[in-house]
């Protein structure tokens, strides 16, 4: 996806938007798809909304969740890390 920056139309409104790559090359075999700028950041907020509110509610449950996947990402860090080490 690349992000395309334009105006439409209609009263020279800006229309922000992710295009596929693709379309960007103008391929024949490409739909037209694209994601409106407006739409990814409407989902996004969602999201983070819907996940402040899971950690208000389930503080611990929360915490807990965090600590584990702090844990996962440690210890692959450190597997990389030792594979690049053993690779020299």
């Amino acid at each position: 996806m690349h992000y395309k920056q334009g105006v439409t139309d209609r009263e020279n409104k800006p229309r922000n938007e992710y295009v596929c790559s693709s379309c960007r090359r103008h391929s024949r075999s490409c739909a037209m798809r694209y994601l409106r700028v407006d739409v990814v950041e409407t989902l996004i907020l969602r999201t983070v909304r819907a996940i402040c509110d899971y950690a208000l509610e389930n503080e611990a449950k929360f915490m807990e969740k965090v600590r584990e996947k702090s844990l996962i990402q440690a210890e692959n860090s450190v597997r990389e890390s030792r594979k690049k080490l053993t690779k020299s």
